[in-house]
């Protein structure tokens, strides 16, 4: 799911060797600094949602908060969710840094 989100559109989710787990809906507020991926009726890990709230500023540093949320549908949906849920956010945030630093020039 790499680039740019539209507010309330439907993406494919992406998983390791191409494979999608189902669909998300992408959710952010109007400034930008919260934004959620909740998963559809077709998605591996359903029922649930995870949403990241940056805050912070230039000269102090920004945090990032993963708040993950929903219902397992079984124990080993709830060991994924566990095992695979904060690496799998954990790659994403470390993109988000990137990309931050190659448009702030640092």
């Amino acid at each position: 799911m790499p680039g740019p989100h539209v507010s309330g559109s439907t993406y494919r989710g992406s998983a390791a060797l191409g494979i999608s787990p189902g669909h998300i809906q992408f959710q952010t507020s109007a400034g930008g600094q919260t934004f959620a991926n909740v998963t559809l009726s077709d998605h591996w890990l359903r029922y649930g949602s995870v949403t990241t709230t940056i805050t912070g500023n230039q000269r102090d540093g920004f945090v990032a908060n993963v708040v993950g949320t929903g219902t397992n549908t079984n124990a080993f949906m709830a060991w994924l969710n566990d095992e695979v849920g904060p690496n799998i956010f954990g790659m994403q945030l470390s993109d988000m840094h990137m990309a931050v630093l190659g448009a702030c020039g640092g």
